[in-house]
């Protein structure tokens, strides 16, 4: 015997003003409704975890890293600062790998860091020097190619086992 699924909108017709399609867009084109202050809506960005989902009891574990810190959110934390040791060691397998000098691709990362510090949150970069920053950003870089670099030579050479 089939079940009846009833749903009922009444409570949410009350808050939406019946309108017309034209009314609509241009109520929405106009920019009405409420402002947001959140940085998630201003186009790209490298948001935080919005507060209201962070501060859930359930969620506490869920946002913050547990090995390596990627960007400057979770940067300098003591829990994770092992870690910063074997950024060191896998920058240096990419450069290696990569046959350019150190210098050259850290001007790489330079010359686009002053833009990238924009899409973080405002106050996420504040203990961080323009140097510092781009070190960061150059160690992190370095760090994730060279993870997806050892992921995809072990990925083949499981493969070629097979």
């Amino acid at each position: 015997m089939a079940k009846q699924l009833e749903i009922s909108i009444e409570e949410i017709a009350g808050s939406i003003t019946p309108r017309s399609n034209e009314e609509l867009f241009k109520s929405i084109m106009k920019g009405e409704g409420k402002e947001t202050t959140n940085s998630q809506f201003r186009g790209p960005n490298i948001p935080k975890v919005p507060r209201m989902l962070s501060v859930i009891e359930v969620n506490k574990d869920c946002y913050d890293p547990l090995m390596v810190s990627i960007g400057p959110y979770h940067h300098g934390k003591p829990e994770l600062k092992e870690m910063e040791n074997i950024k060191l060691m896998m920058a240096r397998q990419f450069v290696q790998q990569s046959e350019e000098l150190v210098e050259d691709l850290y001007d790489k990362v330079a010359e686009v860091s002053n833009e990238a510090g924009q899409y973080y949150a405002e106050d996420s970069t504040e203990g961080l020097e323009d140097e510092q920053f781009t070190q960061m950003m150059f160690l992190d870089g370095c760090f994730i190619l060279q993870f997806i670099f050892c992921l995809l030579r072990m990925t083949i050479l499981t493969r070629k086992d097979e």
